[in-house]
Parts: structure tokens; sequence; C-alpha cells
């Protein structure tokens, strides 16, 4: 029975550590980017690098991918991100 509760165990690790990877990469590969569409279009290059910075969208894959799994990462939804009215 331990056995069996071991092999499942590590098979529900893989699998967070599978769709959490699969989630950051394919969001990376979205065509399109999310700080110039939620900026708008007359943000200033200046303003994009700085939300680009708040967000940890500045950092490689593999930065956003350990300040996401350790639960420091920079992006959460207390508010719209276009109207910063709270979405609760």
């Amino acid at each position: 029975m331990s056995r069996y509760l071991v092999r499942r165990l590590a098979f529900a690790i893989f699998l967070v550590i599978a769709v959490s990877s699969a989630s950051l990469v394919l969001a990376r590969l979205a065509p399109g980017d999310f700080v110039a569409s939620s900026l708008g279009g007359q943000a200033s290059a200046q303003e994009m690098a700085q939300a680009r910075a708040r967000l940890g969208l500045d950092k490689s894959i593999g930065a956003q991918y350990v300040s996401r799994t350790t639960g420091r990462s920079a992006i959460s939804f207390p508010s719209a991100p276009r109207t910063r009215r709270s979405s609760r």
C-alpha cells in the first residue's frame, strides 16, 4: 500500500511541475504583448519597461519559473489590469 502511495505522490509532483511549466511556456509563446495591450498604444517605452519590470516579465523564462513556483511572483490580480478596479 505504501508503495502505491509513493508512486501516486511522485506522479502528482511530476504533474504539477509539467502543468506549471507548460502554462509558463505557452504564455510566453502566445502572440502579442501583455504589457503593450494592457497599457494601450499611448504608453511610452519607459512606461512599458517599468511595467515589465514590475510584473517580472523582463526576467529570463527560468527566473520567471522559479519566481512563480516559489511564490515570489509579482503577478497577482487584486485589481483588473486595464481599469485598476477591484476584481473581487
